[in-house]
């Protein structure tokens, strides 16, 4: 969670947006770090990458705005 912390917070100069952290509570998701392009690029930690298939449903349980980051939290179906 330290890295999404870490990603969530950089901004490109100029640049104005929403920052968005997910947490996903996954049954099928594939972690794809060892090959991900960002495995310890970005930061010196993994970014722990998952892929799910196109067609991978979710339900929101639950989403908050805390004014700087807003927070998100998935679970596959």
């Amino acid at each position: 969670m330290n890295v999404a912390k870490r990603f969530a917070g950089f901004r490109a100069l100029g640049k104005k947006g929403v920052q968005l952290m997910i947490t996903i509570v996954s049954k099928n998701g594939r972690d794809i770090s060892q090959i991900s392009e960002f495995n310890g690029s970005f930061a010196s930690e993994n970014q722990q990458e998952v892929l799910f298939t196109s067609n991978t449903a979710f339900r929101i349980d639950n989403l908050e705005d805390k004014g700087d980051v807003v927070w998100l939290n998935m679970s596959e179906l």
